[in-house]
């Protein structure tokens, strides 16, 4: 009976130990001038984000959170009210994230990831789209049309250079397919279903996540456009791509 209860005993401990061992990533680092802010952790999925964890900042501003690591990549923020740091994670990695809190969303720091670099410069250009678009607005003149034209000219310039310096360049990084689902007004800045140029673009990364992460569910999701495209192109009597 001892020897039966021992048995039971070590199970039990092996279970409990095999729950708290999945792989993990880590975000760490330090905001200074927030002492006494609550800093989130958001979550950015395929449909919504989610607030995942927070932190009561003292006055070094340290802060370290968990995350699962991701079945391919996965993307999430850091917030201070207005103020916000996008950060991709791809594996077990440890992300180290320095910021001062007036300039966080422009001057953050993440040492040692490439893909993060890339992924805070698309971040800023798209900032700096969204900035002119609302300048041509608010100084616009009664011709509705001229504005409007203004406003595809700075979109078209934006697209071509994302496609080709982003998403091209490097279609299996995050950074590309992050690219892919960026807004302007609400809306995808990316057409993926009206606009041959763009819809190429979610080609070539769902060619790549397919040939990498196949049961991934951003692979699935990228699928599903896929097929969306093909009715809409083909039902209109169109030629593929």
């Amino acid at each position: 009976m001892k020897i039966l209860q021992n048995t039971l005993i070590l199970t039990a401990m092996f279970a409990i130990t095999g729950c708290t061992q999945d792989p993990m990533a880590t975000i760490e680092g330090n905001i200074t001038e927030a002492e006494g802010k609550t800093l989130y952790l958001d979550h950015i999925g395929i449909e919504r984000t989610t607030v995942t964890d927070s932190v009561h900042l003292k006055a070094d501003g340290t802060f370290r959170f968990r995350v699962p690591q991701p079945e391919c990549f996965d993307f999430y923020r850091l917030r201070i009210g207005r103020e916000i740091a996008y950060l991709s994670i791809d594996s077990t990695e440890t992300l180290h994230v320095s910021a001062t809190l007036p300039t966080m969303s422009i001057a953050y720091q993440v040492d040692g990831s490439d893909d993060n670099l890339m992924l805070k410069q698309l971040v800023h250009k798209q900032s700096e789209l969204q900035h002119a678009v609302q300048m041509l607005v608010r100084n616009s003149g009664p011709e509705v049309g001229t504005t409007r034209a203004r406003i595809d000219t700075l979109v078209n310039n934006y697209k071509k250079e994302v496609r080709m310096e982003y998403i091209y360049a490097a279609p299996g990084k995050p950074y590309a397919y992050f690219a892919l689902f960026q807004r302007l007004g609400g809306e995808l800045i990316f057409a993926p279903l009206t606009v041959r140029d763009d819809i190429r673009c979610f080609a070539a990364v769902a060619t790549n996540l397919n040939l990498y992460y196949p049961e991934a569910e951003r692979t699935k999701h990228l699928k599903n456009i896929a097929i969306k495209v093909i009715k809409n192109v083909l039902g209109a009597g169109g030629g593929w791509l």
